[in-house]
């Protein structure tokens, strides 16, 4: 309890992720666990918990706290406020019965290792299903907005913001998709946005136009933005794919273009404080061989795709 006491007293704004299978602990003894959920309640901070599919592939730590002992835990702690971790072991699907939804009003769904665990048509899923509904997302480096119809299709519930250093570029953003984001100017230093706001930020194809010794202030401001928890995703071109090479150095608009390699944005993203969940090669076969596309799902590991991305969670 002294040691949960003092990480709240310096700044920590909840528990977790706890693993009761590797830990060895029971997580439904509720003796045990009370004295933690009244503290966290009191802060009106959450508890990450890890869940454990049922089914499925075998991972280290994946442990055996599944959608039963999940539930059991909620249910003797119905007013705190409680993340599940990997999608609660399919717990999202379970609160289709009433007499589950109506004991989970306090729980939200961490999403980190969705494509670690599931085929990419759960991002089909409508959001307001699955309870996942981030109230705000920023589009760093929205341009003339072309990332915002994506956003809005797949987060139709969701506070879409797009800021740029350019007011001819969001003159045009706002002109195409006025109605379905809000478009912002910032002076390339500091965004204009209050700490915490954001639930997930993008940028794509984005920090090879910045210098690059204003990466890290930027992705720091970004992570200022951004709520403990939050998710931040940076897609860029590949300098290794010479494809890409080629079609960068012919393009006018990227006449000044920097390209960045995987490995110098994980250290950045590591040096701000980020974590580092996941990361992709993608776009390997150009548009005469998508014969080979379906393909790709095996070769996200290999340094030559086109394009990649990296997400990063800030805990």
């Amino acid at each position: 309890m002294y040691e949960a006491e003092r990480c709240l007293s310096a700044g920590s704004r909840g528990f977790g992720e706890i693993h009761a299978y590797s830990q060895n602990y029971n997580l439904i003894d509720f003796n045990l666990m009370s004295p933690y959920m009244v503290m966290l309640r009191e802060y009106d901070y959450p508890l990450i918990v890890h869940g454990s599919e049922p089914v499925g592939h075998q991972y280290p730590g994946k442990g055996n706290t599944g959608p039963n002992v999940l539930e059991s835990f909620v249910g003797k702690f119905p007013n705190s406020k409680i993340v599940l971790a990997h999608w609660g072991a399919g717990l999202p699907f379970y609160e289709l019965m009433p007499e589950i939804s109506s004991t989970f009003t306090n729980v939200f769904y961490d999403s980190a290792a969705t494509t670690l665990l599931y085929g990419e048509k759960v991002f089909e899923i409508p959001s307001s299903e699955l309870k996942i509904m981030p109230e705000n997302i920023l589009d760093f480096g929205t341009g003339v907005g072309n990332s915002i119809p994506f956003l809005v299709k797949y987060f139709k519930e969701t506070k879409i913001h797009g800021v740029d250093v350019s007011e001819k570029s969001l003159a045009l953003a706002r002109n195409r998709f006025g109605s379905l984001a809000e478009f912002s100017l910032f002076d390339g230093e500091f965004l204009p946005y209050a700490n915490e706001l954001f639930d997930i930020a993008l940028a794509a194809c984005v920090f090879h136009h910045i210098p690059f010794k204003k990466h890290f202030h930027l992705i720091q401001e970004i992570s200022r933005t951004l709520r403990y928890g939050g998710i931040f995703m940076i897609y860029e071109h590949n300098p290794y794919n010479p494809l890409t090479r080629y079609a960068v150095n012919t393009c006018p608009f990227d006449e000044n273009a920097v390209l960045l390699r995987k490995t110098e944005v994980n250290k950045i993203l590591k040096k701000t404080g980020l974590q580092v969940v996941m990361q992709e090669y993608r776009v390997f076969f150009p548009a005469f061989l998508k014969i080979l596309r379906p393909s790709e799902q095996y070769l996200k590991w290999f340094p030559l795709g086109g394009q990649y991305f990296v997400i990063a969670k800030k805990n």
